[in-house]
């Protein structure tokens, strides 16, 4: 994944910081700003986060009507 691309959490993922901890569960939508290894930083409406594993995250695509 690259720095700017629209993703998708594709299961729940704990995350901890300073303030403590937050919950984003699946179908949580945003847009990455890092990447580093195994994880990702993504920005999403609820605030930025960092450490999402990418095994936790799919590229958003498209869907197309038939």
């Amino acid at each position: 994944m690259n720095i700017g691309d629209k993703i998708v959490i594709t299961e729940a993922v704990l995350v901890f910081d300073d303030l403590g901890h937050d919950l984003l569960i699946a179908g949580t939508e945003g847009t990455v700003t890092a990447t580093g290894g195994d994880l990702l930083s993504v920005q999403t409406s609820k605030g930025l986060y960092d450490s999402i594993p990418i095994s936790c995250a799919r590229l958003k695509t498209e869907v197309k009507a038939a």
